[in-house]
């Protein structure tokens, strides 16, 4: 066998596996040996599952479920095109010497409709590269889809805060979807495990994996960026129209932090798609040197709701204050998927300031309409124009009354009429002549009379 425990094929179903020891003594502490190259190194996957095995549950939520897996050098469980795993309580690391790391401690290739960890049933793994791998599969090519990953230690012993030697706690991959890493803590660790010199992230989502929910974790220590979309980096463009894994999404960054009343106040910007996302804020002990930021400690959300225009502003209360090195992530939701989340961002810091913009609008309405058939009857119009805010506009610059300059307004007027004059505040007017010397702005209209107006008064 390739493996200590294998479950291969379609008629592989309802399997469960409590409470085993693999690699560890009957003890399930002591290693079977500290050599690397011991004999009881199991050289392949101590569990592998492939070919439409369904329904298998390693581990539990109960109180000697969980099975203590060690020392595998291609991994502790490794599933392919398979479906319904459910993975709880389990003490999965390679614990050999510390030159040494294992492959993977989870493994899902094509796996569909599976869970990795729970509230209850929280799985420790150390002392590997990707603690967790989400990706296609090698034989089908088939994608993984609807995994949810969540309440797990990664690089970090059962209480939370030990650490276990580990690099890049969480990968997603090739074409995966649907990913949901949800309230997990994911510590990585020193140099001293770097591979090559490459830095690796907290979480790496790449390939075209696409709606990668990255939800209410702890997330630091990192040699790299806390969350890293494809080649990583600072990827943020206008209007977000880049593509590539999680659609490159923008990162939300702050703007102004204001502590009052045992409250902290952000203002954040965010230039993202149309649509309803959770913003998610983090502080961390110290500031990430290299990134922006990590996610040490949750702290809060706001929900909001981006018109897809451009960087827009919003605001949020968080409780508590006293917080340091602040960083936020974007995420979609209302979504079609079973969590109603998808894509999240990258962590950002420091954003760029919101440049507040005014709407101006103009109305044009005819005031005797019933003089309009009459030869030689004046016909007034009433011309507006409205600031529909949110800010103050400066008319001191619309102040020439020529198409070739900063003019307030220009109207079009039909053979049968003829300018004669303008009365109200601030205002002037001049006849520009014909539409048919004007260029393509009028080309519709050459036979038109132009009316050029402009401010002549206050700057607002």
């Amino acid at each position: 066998a390739r493996s200590c425990i294998e479950m291969t094929g379609i008629e592989t179903t309802n399997v469960t596996m409590f409470g085993n020891y693999v690699g560890v003594g009957a003890d399930g502490i002591t290693s079977l040996d500290t050599s690397q190259y011991s004999n009881y190194v199991i050289r392949n996957e101590a569990v592998y599952i492939d070919d439409n095995v369904a329904s298998v549950n390693i581990g539990g939520t109960a109180a000697g479920q969980g099975n203590t897996i060690e020392r595998n050098t291609s991994g502790s469980i490794f599933a392919q095109d398979s479906s319904d795993i459910e993975i709880y309580g389990n003490r999965l690391s390679y614990n050999g010497p510390s030159n040494a790391i294992q492959t993977s401690g989870i493994t899902f290739r094509g796996v569909t409709d599976s869970v990795i960890g729970a509230e209850n049933g929280q799985n420790i793994l150390g002392l590997q590269r990707n603690s967790v791998r989400i990706d296609d599969s090698l034989v089908t090519n088939n994608p993984s889809l609807n995994i949810i990953i969540q309440d797990n230690l990664i690089g970090v012993d059962d209480d939370g805060v030990t650490a276990m030697e580990n690099i890049e706690g969480i990968k997603v991959s090739g074409g995966s979807q649907e990913i949901s890493i949800l309230n997990n803590v994911i510590h990585n660790t020193s140099d001293a495990l770097y591979i090559y010199d490459v830095s690796y992230p907290g979480i790496q989502v790449d390939g075209t994996a696409q709606k990668v929910s990255i939800l209410g974790n702890s997330i630091y220590n990192s040699s790299s960026e806390g969350i890293r979309l494809g080649g990583g980096g600072n990827f943020d463009d206008t209007l977000d129209a880049d593509e590539g894994p999680n659609g490159l999404l923008n990162s939300p960054g702050y703007t102004d932090i204001v502590e009052t009343g045992g409250d902290t106040e952000v203002t954040f910007t965010a230039d993202i798609p149309a649509g309803d996302y959770r913003i998610e804020f983090f502080e961390n002990t110290v500031a990430d040197p290299d990134y922006p930021g990590e996610g040490e400690t949750f702290i809060g959300f706001a929900n909001i709701t981006s018109s897809g225009t451009g960087l827009e502003e919003f605001f949020t209360t968080l409780s508590g204050d006293g917080y340091t090195n602040i960083a936020l992530t974007a995420t979609e939701r209302n979504v079609a998927t079973d969590t109603g989340f998808g894509a999240t961002s990258q962590f950002g810091d420091v954003g760029v300031p919101y440049v507040p913009t005014s709407d101006l609008s103009v109305s044009m309405d005819m005031a005797n309409p019933e003089d309009v058939g009459v030869i030689g009857q004046a016909v007034n119009y009433t011309i507006g124009v409205t600031n529909n805010g949110p800010n103050a506009f400066d008319l001191s610059g619309l102040n020439q009354a020529d198409l070739s300059q900063n003019f307030l307004f220009a109207v079009a007027l039909p053979t049968q009429l003829s300018y004669d004059s303008v009365s109200g505040t601030d205002i002037t007017c001049t006849n520009a002549g014909s539409g048919s010397g004007i260029g393509t702005l009028f080309a519709n209209h050459q036979d038109y009379q132009i009316v050029v107006c402009a401010h002549n008064g206050a700057s607002t």
